[in-house]
């Protein structure tokens, strides 16, 4: 009975060590981007996209293809996305920081996601 608590508290044990070795991991990694400027592509589908600046409807996101594009050789369809982008600015208007850290948490999230779904 007693090697049967301590197997399950082990295993508790080690699967909130993974967990934080993630997070850990997730930081030290992806971490340092937080305090980056803007870069390459935020440019055109963050900074210059004014659907981004106008619209919070994710339907409008949905709807409009087009809404991702900034210039003609960008023809990229990500509306959620975009979308996750245009409820940043709402929020942050155009502070690099926080749309960083946002990142940053997401992987993080996808991390932990993946590692409980495949565990």
């Amino acid at each position: 009975m007693t090697t049967v608590v301590f197997l399950r508290s082990f295993r508790e044990f080690r699967v909130h060590f993974l967990i934080l070795i993630i997070i850990f991991l997730g930081l030290t990694l992806f971490g340092r981007t937080i305090f980056f400027e803007f870069v390459y592509d935020d440019f055109h589908f963050l900074v210059g996209n004014r659907a981004v600046h106008d619209h919070v409807n994710p339907l409008y996101f949905l709807s409009h293809p087009k809404s991702t594009w900034t210039s003609p050789e960008l023809h990229t369809y990500r509306p959620l996305a975009t979308w996750f982008f245009a409820l940043e600015y709402q929020l942050f208007l155009l502070d690099p920081f926080y749309y960083h850290l946002a990142s940053v948490v997401l992987h993080i999230i996808n991390a932990l996601l993946a590692f409980l779904l495949l565990s």
